[in-house]
């Protein structure tokens, strides 16, 4: 299906929230892209390493390293914006359309959350698979820090979407991971905290 389309029917302004995502589909939309990116990079990556001497055509182009960030950082700016429009729903309190005149109306609550989670995991994947920012960085820290919380915090209160953060606690465990034994290797974290917490985690899901 073409991206255009799932973009219009992924609209968090919408008057509706999807029936499986919830209001994380506009982020699930974007996961394709990701994948796409990280998939390029990957096997011009690998070319490089098996080419020949003399062999240029494996090599990356101001154009093609150009074209790789760019879409990377697009992307990145459809993320933020994704926030900003889910704290506009969240403030507008329910759409229309499921505010049903019921004693149990629909939380939006377990919806941010997990829309965060995803988004965040985006953030992620971007940096680390597709920009190669360095595991121990800083920021591939704060972003692992920030899943790590939003996950205990969900798995504390039960929320809904528990049942739907499997891509979430993977692309965190990678990261988690390398990130601690990265870094630890320098002395910049306590050790594997992170990777303790990640376990922890896992052994909550199962």
């Amino acid at each position: 299906m073409p991206y255009s389309v799932l973009l219009t029917y992924s609209n968090p302004s919408s008057d509706y929230l999807n029936t499986l995502t919830g209001a994380c589909f506009p982020v699930f939309c974007r996961f394709n892209r990701i994948a796409t990116l990280a998939s390029q990079r990957r096997q011009k990556s690998r070319g490089q390493s098996t080419r020949r001497p003399g062999d240029e055509s494996v090599l990356w182009s101001d154009e093609e390293l150009y074209d790789l960030v760019s879409s990377a950082r697009e992307i990145e700016e459809e993320l933020k914006e994704d926030k900003k429009q889910m704290e506009a729903m969240v403030k507008s309190k329910l759409p229309a359309s499921i505010s049903f005149d019921i004693p149990d109306k629909p939380s939006l609550s377990s919806h941010r959350f997990l829309h965060e989670a995803y988004r965040i995991t985006g953030l992620m994947a971007l940096r680390s698979f597709v920009l190669c920012e360095p595991p121990s960085s800083f920021g591939i820290h704060l972003l692992v820090r920030q899943s790590l919380s939003l996950l205990e915090e969900m798995w504390e209160k039960n929320l809904p979407g528990l049942c739907s953060i499997h891509l979430v606690l993977f692309v965190t465990a990678l990261c988690c991971c390398k990130s601690d034994s990265a870094a630890s290797q320098d002395g910049e974290t306590g050790g594997d905290a992170d990777c303790q917490r990640i376990e922890r985690l896992y052994e909550n899901m199962r």
